[in-house]
């Protein structure tokens, strides 16, 4: 399910309630009643629920929670967590219509900012770090143009056991795309992860060298971690992607091809033959160039 919050209830109960198994995006519902009938109804359908609190799987997140787990960090004394975004900034951001509604309190709930990217926030600290967020004191504020729910809050938190913390989420933070940062500290070290360097994990065993641990299979990587990398080392998770798009283009460049539809040179973007010559060149010119220990022209 992923249409604005407001719909997120009735039509997750429609489905439960005619025994289909549900996967929603996050916030849950719009209210604590809905989600606590939703809760009932998934309880008694016995049908499958998850929430799209998608950043928990990438595989450095698997095994941060997998290094607090092990005890490496010693006591967990304080968490602290922020997502800066600034796709917000512009005057005119809040014109688009997939935006409209995020700004709507009837559909978007009572937060923007905070139920949006605050609650992803929210969700990776307690996952990592093993501890329920028990209080916090939060501050909403517009730090952009006027708008009439926030852009921006500033959380002070605490766990379990008494942990302090601090969350802070914005969409007013110029040069932020998917600044999901998480910092765990203990009595023995400590842990970061940086959503826009996703494939890495800095983990800190005081009165150690610093340790920058990669994802990928082996090495230290746990098989709970493992089952999620799909690609090796120095080969970024984003490459599927990337081979997924190729064969989408090359397939409908064959289509049209089939059907006689002339295609304009700017809608497929597939590397043609002439850039596989280019990068004969390009091959060639180094071979030169090495020889002749000089400038070689492509």
């Amino acid at each position: 399910i992923t249409t604005p919050n407001n719909m997120h209830y009735p039509a997750a109960k429609v489905f439960l309630e005619s025994g289909i198994d549900v996967i929603c995006d996050k916030p849950l519902t719009n209210t604590i009643e809905e989600a606590k009938d939703l809760k009932k109804v998934a309880d008694k359908s016995n049908c499958v629920f998850a929430v799209c609190y998608t950043m928990s799987c990438y595989p450095m997140i698997r095994q941060a929670q997998e290094i607090v787990r092990s005890g490496i960090l010693g006591a967990i004394n304080q968490i602290h967590v922020e997502f800066m975004q600034d796709w917000m900034t512009p005057e005119n951001a809040g014109d688009a219509p997939h935006v409209k509604w995020r700004l709507d309190p009837k559909i978007s709930g009572p937060t923007s900012c905070v139920g949006d990217i605050g609650t992803h926030a929210a969700h990776l600290a307690q996952f990592v770090s093993g501890l329920k967020m028990v209080e916090l004191r939060a501050d909403f504020h517009v730090c952009g143009h006027p708008k009439p729910l926030e852009d921006t809050v500033f959380m002070t938190t605490k766990y379990e056991g008494n942990i302090p913390g601090t969350l802070m989420a914005t969409r007013q933070a110029p040069g932020n795309r998917g600044g999901l940062r998480l910092r765990i500290f203990g009595s023995k070290g400590g842990l970061e992860w940086d959503m826009e360097n996703a494939e890495t994990l800095k983990l800190n065993v005081f009165g150690q060298p610093d340790q920058v641990l990669t994802r990928g299979h082996g090495h230290g990587v746990s098989p709970r971690t493992e089952r999620f990398v799909r690609t090796g080392r120095g080969f970024p998770e984003g490459l599927i992607e990337a081979w997924a798009n190729l064969y989408t283009e090359f397939a409908l460049a064959v289509s049209a091809r089939k059907d006689g539809i002339e295609t304009p040179n700017d809608w497929l973007g597939y590397p043609k033959i002439s850039e596989g010559v280019e990068g004969v060149k390009f091959i060639e010119a180094s071979v030169r160039s090495n020889q002749e220990k000089a400038w070689a022209v492509i």
